[in-house]
């Protein structure tokens, strides 16, 4: 071990020491449950943060804020912008707020790098709750989940602390309702089942063109489900294809280029359990405005585009294939530090080759 990582992992151990035995000078209004977590946060309560980010398979932008007190800076790589300040009684509303049978419920505090990882949720808004001690931030997370639920959870936030970190909660939750409107309105079609796996395009079948340097959002998403006995896992690493059709029957040329190259875990599904691979798409006018383009992201960095796309009928259709050497091209690409599930007992893969049936969609000029 290096020195370096020594000397962090004592601040680590210091921070988390202290404000275990921290104590805010003032009665907890959070239930036994919550106790430890209140405690903590308001040991350090001048230096506390609170982080709502987008944490799914990554699609495209997706709102996010951090509320912070005053003098207490976030560190600009891991926690997101905007940031709107609130008071210290503001903090201590939230943590009773977040602490009393709340998200953050019986919460662990924990290094706030240890808080960052990734996850295996196709969609979902995780909370981070942070504070400073002997140098180092550590904190509790929380996730949040996705659709209205995590409404809920804005909404309740947004009323308890008002003021301006109200008003940019309920910024938040007016960008995100939309959202969830067309993921409740989007359709699927009949399922496809190869090798224990079933496979459904679904999305939204009227696509609305934007006015001039508007731009439209579409939703767009292949959900698989596990109809096999055992669990199995599906590889999301450059697996899936979206392929658009137009009403003469003629492919429309997919273009695409990439950024980076991010490693994104297998789904690992149950027995009956279903889950998304999202390919949100927005819709905007090229070419002075005489046709339209449909790009969006595909988790691991990548990005795609449909150019020439003029108003009438299109068919979606998700390909899906995996083998051998698809498992061994993405294993490639997974981080050191969690190389280890590669030779853990884990469920097998699904290999195979599937296409969904195709969704009948029209992009009204």
């Amino acid at each position: 071990m290096s020195e370096t990582e020594l000397t962090r992992r004592k601040a680590v151990l210091v921070a988390l020491t202290g404000l275990a035995g921290a104590t805010s000078g003032r009665a907890s209004h959070a239930q036994p449950g919550a106790e430890e977590p209140a405690r903590r946060l308001r040991g350090a309560i001048d230096s506390f943060r609170l982080a709502l980010r987008y944490e799914g398979e990554n699609d495209g932008p997706a709102p996010a804020l951090t509320l912070a007190v005053p003098g207490s800076e976030p560190p600009t790589d891991v926690l997101p912008r905007p940031v709107v300040r609130i008071s210290r009684e503001q903090a201590d509303r939230a943590i009773d707020l977040l602490t009393t049978s709340g998200p953050l419920h019986r919460a662990e505090i924990r290094p706030l790098v240890d808080l960052l990882r990734s996850s295996e949720a196709e969609r979902r808004y995780g909370l981070i709750a942070t504070v400073d001690a002997a140098g180092v931030s550590v904190g509790a997370h929380a996730d949040l989940g996705w659709g209205r639920p995590l409404l809920g959870h804005l909404g309740a936030l947004s009323a308890a602390l008002g003021g301006e970190a109200g008003a940019e909660l309920g910024r938040l939750i007016d960008a995100l309702r939309p959202r969830f409107d067309r993921e409740a309105a989007a359709h699927a079609t009949d399922p496809v089942e190869v090798n224990g796996l079933a496979f459904q395009a679904v999305g939204t079948t009227a696509w609305d063109a934007p006015a001039g340097k508007a731009k439209a959002e579409i939703e767009l998403s292949l959900r698989v489900a596990n109809r096999s006995p055992q669990t199995l896992r599906f590889n999301r690493f450059d697996t899936v294809e979206m392929r658009l059709v137009d009403a003469q029957g003629v492919t429309v040329r997919r273009e695409g280029g990439r950024d980076k190259t991010d490693f994104l875990k297998p789904l690992a599904l149950r027995p009956g359990e279903s889950r998304i691979v999202p390919r949100r798409g927005t819709l905007e006018r090229v070419d002075g405005g005489r046709s339209f383009r449909l790009s969006g992201k595909d988790g691991t960095g990548g990005w795609w585009w449909y150019d020439g796309l003029t108003p009438g009928r299109y068919t979606v259709f998700f390909d899906c294939r995996n083998d051998e050497d698809s498992v061994r091209s993405s294993e490639g690409f997974r981080p050191l530090a969690d190389r280890s599930e590669i030779q853990a007992n884990r469920p097998p893969y699904w290999f195979g080759e599937a296409a969904t049936r195709g969704l009948s969609v029209r992009l009204n000029g």
